[in-house]
């Protein structure tokens, strides 16, 4: 038999498959052939081949089904996990529950970590792009005077930020988006609440332990407007840092006094000067706060103010509110008509020449008590 068909033989043999007379054949071939000898060797015995016991080999396959359950457990999970929050994304864009999240609110809150990031690096064309032109909604005829003041915004943006706080390195952003609640003034009834919005709260870590919080939602323009407050009453920061603060409300949304504004916090008859003074530039807030309380200590009663929607206005390259106050004193009444200008570190009251006020029947008093409202 030939070298080449015992050589094929061989792990037959070693399987236990070849016949007897196959297995003659081979024994007689390699009395006379080293190489299929030195294969034939190789082969361990018949009999010799270790088999496994029962239970181990139970065992091993027991241990292969547990591994099987195993991934396909951990695999149902993850695939439960993924339904489950897309799901919650889905009803979440739909339903816009408050504090809840949406597909929405997920890139939202890239984009706004984005321009927080780009903020604090210098990028403030970039941050700029993003922002509304605010509450204020310029109107058509105002579109000319965009491109102006918002370079103005983005040099106010600049100098307080580096004002604030230099060349602090950033630790951390991070962002918080959920859905929300804004509020619409309703006339007589106050403030009711409006339609949900997708907002975002944004809180900067510096290496020096210091904090920036802010806060964004969008506009009806589909940009963002940045909702930091006045906090020149909030000792524990700077006065540095609450420039800044009032330079993000300033240059992202301007409109910040509603139309209701006067009629919640200046007009009550018991209520509080704070509030209001503290709208004022520092300079001009004891004034404000006096001239209030001069009015309403004299017994005099505020029955109505309208105010305009604010206007850009391009030789102050700042925005003004047109108001309209009328008084009584029970003897009569007053109009005064004047403005309120808007900058970032608070509001400016009006010159001399820019409050007229005009008596109907009243007292001199009154007329006074008018023409020094804002400034004491």
């Amino acid at each position: 038999m030939k070298c080449e068909i015992i050589k094929d033989l061989i792990p037959l043999c070693e399987e236990g498959l070849c016949s007897p007379e196959s297995e003659a054949e081979i024994r007689e071939h390699i009395k006379t052939c080293e190489s299929c000898r030195l294969l034939y060797e190789q082969i361990p015995a018949q009999g010799e081949i270790p088999l496994p016991e029962e239970t181990e080999a139970m065992a091993k396959v027991s241990k292969r089904l547990r591994h099987g359950r195993l991934r396909t457990a951990v695999l149902g999970a993850l695939l439960a996990g993924v339904l489950g929050g897309l799901g919650y994304l889905t009803y979440g864009q739909i339903a816009k529950p408050t504090g809840g999240k949406s597909f929405e609110t997920v890139f939202q809150s890239l984009e706004v970590r984005k321009m927080a990031k780009k903020f604090t690096e210098g990028d403030l064309d970039y941050y700029m792009s993003k922002i509304s032109l605010g509450g204020a909604h310029l109107t058509l005829d105002q579109f000319s005077y965009l491109d102006q003041y918002k370079a103005q915004d983005k040099e106010i943006l600049k100098e307080a930020y580096s004002a604030a706080f230099g060349d602090t390195k950033v630790k951390d952003i991070d962002v918080s988006s959920s859905y929300g609640s804004l509020y619409a003034y309703a006339g007589s009834e106050g403030y009711s609440e409006g339609a949900p919005c997708a907002c975002s709260d944004v809180t900067i870590t510096f290496e020096d332990g210091r904090r920036l919080e802010l806060s964004f939602a969008k506009d009806m323009d589909g940009l963002y407007d940045c909702l930091a407050g006045y906090r020149y009453g909030d000792t524990s920061i700077s006065k540095e840092e609450a420039d800044l603060e009032n330079a993000f409300a300033y240059t992202s949304y301007h409109d910040l006094l509603p139309v209701g504004f006067f009629q919640r916090l200046l007009l009550a008859r018991k209520a509080t000067t704070e509030p209001y003074s503290k709208r004022f530039c520092e300079g001009y807030r004891s004034g404000a706060a006096a001239g209030a309380e001069a009015f309403r200590d004299a017994g005099y009663t505020m029955e109505s103010v309208i105010m305009g929607t604010p206007t850009y206005d391009p030789d102050r390259e700042m925005f003004r509110y047109d108001l309209c106050l009328t008084a009584s004193d029970g003897k009569g009444k007053a109009v005064a008509v004047t403005k309120l200008w808007l900058t970032p570190k608070g509001l400016i009251p009006p010159d001399k020449e820019e409050l007229t006020v005009a008596p109907l029947g009243c007292t001199e008093g009154l007329t006074a008590a008018l023409e020094s409202y804002f400034t004491g």
